[in-house]
Parts: C-alpha cells; sequence; structure tokens
C-alpha cells in the first residue's frame, strides 16, 4: 500500500544505437558493431519506435548514429571514425530510402527525440584497428579521452550530417557509445565541450562511469551545467532482438537499443511493439514513479528528486529547493513532480502553485511550480474520503 508523500523517480525510455543501415556486427573485420542485426534497417523500424511513443504519450529519447547518413564522405576527413580514413567512401553506398526514414523522423518529433551517439560509435587508430570506444578509449580500468580538438571535430561533424540530410531539430542529450565516459566538472572533459554545442543533459549508467576529480553522484548531477543522469544496468544486452519484457519493473530510466522493439521480419515489428506498450503502461500506475512525457522532464525531476529535502510539519511538509539550486544547472524547470495517497488533498503557500496531473489506483500525482525559483515551499494536507 502507497503510504507516504514523495518526489518520484522519473521514469524514461531510452533506445540506444538508432540511425544504422547496416545491421551487421562486423567487430571482426574492424568494422563497427551496429545493431547486431541480421538483416539491413529500413524506414519501418523508425515506425515502430514511433509508434511506441505514441501509444504511451512518450517522446522516446533515440541514441543516433550518423556515419551511415554521410552522403558528403565527411568522415573521410575526421581523425578515428573509421577502418579506412581519408578513404572513407558512404556517398556511394548511401541507403536508396534514406529520405523516407527522414521524413518519418521529422513528421514524428512529438514521439521520437534523437540524441547524440556518435559518428561511427568505435575509435580507430591509425592502422585502421578499432576499439570502443569513440570518446573515451579503455585503458586497463581507466579511460581517456580524445584530444578536445579532436573531440569538437566529430561533434561538428555530426551536426554537419544532420544539416546534410535536412535533420532539423534541437539536439539537447548525449549517450556514451559503450558508456564509456568521464563526469567531470573541469573544462578538460567532455562535458565541458557538449555544453559548447548545445548539449543539456547527459544519460548513461554511473556503475560504468569514471569521475576525474570529483565524487561519483548517486542518481544525478551537474557538471559544467549539465545535467547527468544514472541510466542504471539496462535489462538486455545490445543485440538482443525481440526479447519478452522483463516480468519486474525498473525504477529508473529504462535502457534499451533498437533491436529490442524489432522483427527479424520488418513487417511484423508491430508484433513486437505491442508486447513492449503492455509492458510500459504497467508503470503508469506504479507508485513512486513519474513516467516523464519526455526525457527534459525526467531529467529535471531526477535533479529534484535527487536534491530537494523534505521537512515534515504538524499540518504537512516543507520542500527546500536550495540544494537543487547549488549545482547550478544551466537551465531547469520550476516544475516539480509530487505523489500522495489519494485520500490526502494539498494546498501550497503562494511560493508556488500545484495542479493535479494524473491519479493512480493509489495516489494522485502534482505537478509544483515554483515562483521566482523559491527556495522553500510548505504544503498544508487534508484528508477527504477517497472516491
Amino acid at each position: 500500500m502507497y503510504t507516504g508523500v514523495c518526489l518520484p523517480k522519473a521514469f524514461q525510455i531510452v533506445v540506444d544505437d538508432v540511425g544504422w543501415w547496416k545491421g551487421l556486427d562486423e567487430r571482426a573485420i574492424d568494422s563497427p558493431s551496429r545493431t547486431g542485426m541480421c538483416r539491413r534497417h529500413v524506414p519501418e523500424d523508425y515506425l515502430a519506435l514511433a509508434r511506441l511513443g505514441k501509444e504511451l504519450g512518450m517522446r522516446i529519447l533515440c541514441g543516433f548514429v550518423v556515419g551511415e547518413w554521410d552522403q558528403k564522405n565527411r568522415l573521410a576527413c575526421v581523425p578515428h571514425t573509421s577502418k579506412y580514413g581519408a578513404n572513407w567512401d558512404m556517398a556511394s553506398r548511401i541507403d536508396r530510402r534514406i529520405r523516407e526514414a527522414r521524413d518519418i523522423i521529422l513528421s514524428n518529433q512529438a514521439y521520437l527525440e534523437m540524441a547524440l551517439h556518435g559518428l561511427n560509435h568505435m575509435y580507430w587508430d591509425e592502422q585502421g584497428h578499432f576499439s570502443p570506444a569513440e570518446f573515451y578509449q579503455r585503458h586497463g580500468s581507466d579511460y581517456s579521452m580524445l584530444p578536445p580538438d579532436i573531440a569538437r571535430q566529430h561533434i561538428e561533424t555530426y551536426f554537419q550530417i544532420l544539416h546534410d540530410n535536412a535533420l532539423t531539430y534541437p539536439v539537447k542529450a548525449f549517450i556514451p557509445p559503450c558508456f564509456f565516459y568521464v563526469y567531470c566538472k573541469e573544462n578538460h572533459h567532455l562535458s565541458y565541450i557538449l555544453q559548447e554545442y548545445g548539449i543539456s543533459y547527459v544519460s548513461t549508467p554511473f556503475g560504468s562511469m569514471k569521475t576525474d576529480g570529483c565524487e561519483k553522484p548517486v542518481t544525478a548531477g551537474v557538471e559544467n551545467g549539465i545535467i547527468t543522469v544514472d541510466r542504471t544496468h539496462d535489462t538486455y544486452t545490445w543485440d538482443k532482438i525481440s526479447p519478452l519484457p522483463p516480468s519486474v519493473y525498473k525504477e529508473s530510466t529504462f535502457g534499451t537499443h533498437w533491436p529490442h522493439f524489432l522483427h527479424y521480419d520488418p513487417t511484423r515489428n508491430d508484433e513486437t511493439v505491442d508486447t513492449w506498450i503492455a509492458y510500459f503502461k504497467g508503470y503508469f500506475d506504479l507508485p513512486g514513479m513519474f513516467p516523464a512525457p519526455d526525457f527534459e522532464k525526467a531529467v529535471h525531476q531526477a535533479l529534484y528528486q535527487r536534491f530537494t529535502q523534505v521537512q515534515n510539519t504538524e499540518q504537512g511538509f516543507v520542500l527546500d529547493f536550495s540544494q537543487v539550486d547549488a549545482q547550478k544547472a544551466s537551465a531547469y524547470s520550476p516544475d516539480v513532480y509530487i505523489q500522495m495517497p489519494i485520500a490526502q488533498i494539498p494546498t501550497c503557500d503562494q511560493e508556488a502553485s500545484m495542479t493535479l496531473n494524473r491519479k493512480g489506483t493509489t495516489f494522485a500525482e502534482y505537478v509544483l511550480t515554483r515562483k521566482n525559483k523559491a527556495k522553500y515551499v510548505k504544503i498544508l494536507l487534508y484528508n477527504t474520503v477517497s472516491s
């Protein structure tokens, strides 16, 4: 039974490795791992994700890889992006249905949000041999970052390829390839470069994340203005095709990969998506979970959930946001989501406004909007008979 007042944890679906056309994992010949699918990807694979988002009323965050969208062979001039080096030629092999896929992405922006996930996901040395991953490479138990000027070249080329394909949308989130990432508040690591290009959020499992010069955050932290959130451990391996959804719910971001929602036969993608829709709808009645309509709201809620202090009073409680503000995120919403037993009706002081967001079986969820970034908001509760 749900009995307490809480700031619920944010739930959001994140899908990696979207954007590949060839599915085959070819690491054995120093080519990319891609999605591990034994077929080529088709525009219908994007429709599968769009349908998932539409049925759930959620904008799905998709880690987008753009190397096989390179119609101008830009990667030939970018170090460490393929085994071919200056002989890279994607223009002669570009998929004939690329415009169709582009149009699906653009016409489904209400349900799909593309995140920076790299050029070809991996790193290639001067001899053409690959290693994980594009922005950080592992050496023993440590990661080393691409030189800053080359990292900027990778990111700039990423946006140039989007522009070449008329993929005109803001990119606000970054998903580290292979989850190789270093959390750092100084200006010599990737977060400082990412914020130069408008990235405001990072989603990665904290279990594989390293730190440099600071303590590893718990669930969420802020580095160079970027809100970085813990995706936690993914349920399935990256190349698992059409798995059955798990029998339990995950209390965090639900990290996935593109093949999880696809079928070997793309005309049967809906069969796979149907099973996931049924599973994910279960999150909407879970107390303590906030199914966020988009990644931005999920990230902001994660920041509030981690740093807001809740102080009980005789008639209700006080929310203390001083530690949230102290994190110095470059931008975050004044909206914070609160859940309480359905029989309790809240009112707040003049420092904020509250409206009912939704009702579950045992709880009610409210959105509280801080006025002028008020540091303290007092909430009074009274009981009513639940209908």
